[in-house]
């Protein structure tokens, strides 16, 4: 049963990443054995023994930081702001600053912002 539990989750990551990219990643694969293996190590070291679930949840954990890190780090929000505006017809807001000399109530800032979200509706 502990091997069927450890082969779920990467066994359904090469089938998504297969359906998405049409392509089979073995070294992605056996990435995330490795990561069990370690999260095992680690709290063996520590002189705790998780059950399974917990190292299949503390697999999930550290790859969701990694990731979001990573894209943190590279910028992705900012580089694939336009891809994200035509593949799902996002409209980002104009951003409005505030400064000593120019200051709005931002009930004032609202009412500017749904003028213009009317005029765009009308437009399309």
């Amino acid at each position: 049963m502990t091997v069927l539990l450890y082969t779920i989750t990467p066994s359904l990551g090469l089938i998504r990443n297969y359906i998405k990219y049409k392509r089979v990643t073995f070294s992605l694969y056996f990435r995330t054995y490795l990561v069990y293996y370690f999260i095992n190590l680690l709290s063996k070291f520590l002189g705790y023994i998780p059950n399974i679930y917990e190292v299949l949840i503390y697999e999930r954990w550290f790859f969701f930081i990694g990731k979001s890190l990573i894209s943190l780090y590279k910028n992705d929000y900012n580089r694939k702001r336009e891809k994200y505006k035509i593949k799902y017809g996002l409209n980002y807001e104009k951003k409005i600053k505030f400064s000593d000399k120019n200051r709005y109530d931002i009930y004032d800032v609202i009412k500017e912002n749904d003028k213009e979200n009317d005029k765009d509706n009308e437009i399309n």
